[in-house]
């Protein structure tokens, strides 16, 4: 069984609570010719986070990952939902993505 994302968390525990978390494309920065920066926006159980990535879903992770470490802190019931899923505070929640090859060959053959 693969470890389950912090997206994928997320939405376990909206769905517990009756909501679906809504990811709003923030921007996107180019940082290179080849590489962009995405960051999105989640306002949701009155928290408002933002989280950026090298891609469109390494950034909605980042911001998941933000929020639940921000409910974890008030919530007791998310607390104890995280743990079960061994993702306590001591440990960092990762998105399976994070050593994955994210290489973009199209972009260097179109700088040639």
């Amino acid at each position: 069984m693969s470890p389950k994302t912090p997206v994928s968390i997320l939405h376990e525990y909206c769905i517990l609570h009756h909501c679906v978390p809504e990811y709003i494309p923030k921007s996107e920065e180019k940082t290179s010719k080849t590489d962009t920066i995405f960051t999105f926006e989640l306002y949701l159980f009155n928290e408002y986070v933002s989280g950026s990535g090298t891609s469109k879903k390494a950034a909605k992770h980042e911001t998941a990952r933000a929020l639940l470490k921000l409910l974890a802190e008030k919530d007791p019931e998310l607390k104890s939902f995280l743990k079960e899923n061994g993702l306590d505070d001591d440990t960092k929640i990762e998105t399976p993505y994070v050593h994955h090859n994210s290489e973009n060959y199209v972009g260097k053959l179109e700088g040639n």
